[in-house]
């Protein structure tokens, strides 16, 4: 999936199998649970401000807009990814709640100022990491945020891996799916390397969240100076894809 010259087609159809797995094997879950314990930190009337990193199919963003409506909360949640064919792919994926924007960004080098968001979230992208990169990308969403940083990500393991290759075999006929499940197993992290990564980066790791053992979640305090909410604003060498895909 990381490698250019793919059909849009292609890439439509494999993140539609990630939302897939998303819904049915815990990966929103995985996701909100930690938000809404970080959710706590923040003031009621305030509009939670939100990063979605390497968002893909961008159904974490959906699902994180659909708990704040049912929550009562005001949101603004920039869902990004370094890749253009990716984020309109995902963005055309399905409708959107308001107050999603999308915007292209190196999830190591993210375009934002320092405390522009409340929080940073990642959802299946820190396994497409080098450890170098790992440390570099959750550096960076401390960096974004004030408050909290939420990561969730799938754990190696030789179960996982032979559980990735029965339900990509089963459950879809997509090249990209049934080469990138197995290979994101091998190349994911275990529990100790994240923590690991983690504490690299400045954080450290408050409460552990996991779904059948293979996979699991993380939230982190974050501890960077708060700014006006006019910081989430990208710099302007960042393709904004609302506008770029047009």
């Amino acid at each position: 999936m990381d490698a250019p010259g793919h059909s849009r087609a292609l890439i439509e159809d494999n993140l539609k199998d990630l939302r897939q797995v998303n819904r049915l094997l815990g990966g929103s879950w995985l996701t909100l649970r930690p938000l809404e314990r970080v959710a706590t930190r923040i003031a009621w009337g305030e509009t939670l401000r939100v990063l979605d990193v390497a968002t893909g199919a961008a159904d974490i963003p959906g699902a994180v807009a659909r708990w704040a409506h049912s929550s009562g909360r005001a949101l603004l949640l920039v869902a990004s990814d370094v890749s253009l064919d990716i984020l309109a792919a995902g963005r055309d994926g399905g409708p959107h709640p308001p107050g999603i924007v999308f915007v292209v960004a190196d999830a190591t080098a993210l375009p934002f100022r320092a405390g522009g968001f409340h929080v940073s979230c990642s959802s299946l992208a820190l396994h497409h990491m080098l450890p170098d990169q790992a440390v570099a990308m959750l550096r960076e969403q401390r960096r974004c945020t004030t408050v909290g940083v939420v990561v969730n990500d799938i754990v190696r393991s030789w179960l996982a891996y032979f559980g990735a290759i029965l339900a990509t075999r089963i459950g879809s006929s997509n090249v990209l799916t049934l080469h990138d499940g197995p290979l994101s197993v091998r190349r994911a992290f275990t529990v100790s390397e994240m923590r690991h990564f983690a504490r690299e980066a400045g954080l450290q790791p408050v409460e552990w969240y996991s779904f059948l053992f293979y996979r699991v979640s993380f939230w982190a305090a974050s501890t960077a100076r708060a700014t006006p909410s006019a910081a989430v604003i990208p710099a302007v060498h960042s393709a904004h894809v609302d506008k770029a895909v047009r």
